[in-house]
Parts: C-alpha cells; sequence; structure tokens
C-alpha cells in the first residue's frame, strides 16, 4: 500500500508470511531426516530457522529452497477453503492452532513468541467468532496477496544486485 499508514497495515501479514517461510525450511529439513533446532521471527521482518539435516547438495538445496514454495503452497490452501464457509472457518481455525503449537516446540525469540501467540490466538477467534465474509477475505484472501508480494520484491531486489 502506497500510503503512510499501508506498512503499518500489512505489519500483520509480513510477520506471519515470515513465519510461513520459517517453518517450511524447517518442514523441509524434517522431511529428510532432519530436525528443526529453533524458528526465530523478527520484528523488521526477517526471519531465521536453524536445522540440522544430513549432508549433502541436494539436501541442502531442497532446506533452502522450501521456504517460498511452502508460503506459495500455504497460499493455495488458504484461497481453496476460502470455497465454503466452514472451509474458511476450519483453515483459519488450523493455521492459529499450529501457529501457538510451533510457538511452544520451536520459537525462541522474545519478538517471535509474542507476536506468533497473539496473532495465533487472534486467529482462533476470527475461525471461530468472525462473520464468514470477514474469515474469507481477510484471512484466506489477504495472507495469500501478501505472500505473493514479498516474494515479488524478493526476486525484484535480486534481479537488480546482479546488474
Amino acid at each position: 500500500l502506497n500510503i503512510p499508514i499501508g506498512s503499518y497495515i500489512l505489519y500483520p501479514f509480513m510477520i506471519f508470511s515470515t513465519w510461513i517461510h520459517e517453518l517450511f525450511h524447517g518442514l523441509a529439513a524434517l522431511s529428510i531426516g532432519g530436525k528443526i533446532i529453533w524458528l526465530n521471527v523478527y520484528s523488521n521482518g526477517s526471519g531465521l530457522a536453524h536445522t540440522s539435516y544430513p549432508a549433502g547438495a541436494f539436501q541442502k538445496a531442497w532446506v533452502a529452497g522450501a521456504g517460498y514454495q511452502g508460503t506459495a503452497i500455504v497460499g493455495g490452501i488458504m484461497l481453496m477453503f476460502r470455497r465454503t464457509e466452514m472451509g474458511a472457518r476450519a483453515g483459519t481455525l488450523i493455521l492459529g492452532l499450529e501457529m501457538l503449537f510451533t510457538c511452544l516446540l520451536f520459537v525462541r525469540n522474545i519478538f517471535g513468541l509474542v507476536m506468533l501467540i497473539l496473532m495465533g490466538i487472534g486467529l482462533v477467534i476470527a475461525g471461530w467468532r468472525l462473520p464468514p465474509f470477514w474469515v474469507s477475505e481477510l484471512v484466506c484472501v489477504s495472507f495469500p496477496r501478501y505472500s505473493i508480494f514479498k516474494g515479488r520484491v524478493f526476486f525484484f531486489h535480486r534481479l537488480c544486485l546482479f546488474r
């Protein structure tokens, strides 16, 4: 949003997208026999997934490439959940509970814990109590949109660096 308060409006979406991104690095490590040591989400929108996995070029590429692909996958799944009222509610509740679960197991920095616990509780309440339109539009459409925007910005800046 190119308005003065736009960055404040998009801030929770940025933190959510960073959490998904780092979580998928961890899930990729788990998928090849590794483990998640911890996940951190920072106030500037960056994050860090500290993982352990078997050595090898494929394994390194698998874990390194999982962040943006995972964000796109979650965005697609959220858009599919949007098709029905119950789907949007269930998807939002599942995301909120998953966020709280990962806080319990993996998140180790204060900012990440506080922000993700608040967001997780907010997602659970939204899925449980908000009218269907708001659950569908706010959660199932807005989060994937920001994820796509974040990836576009990342690749645009990368291209500019190589000129």
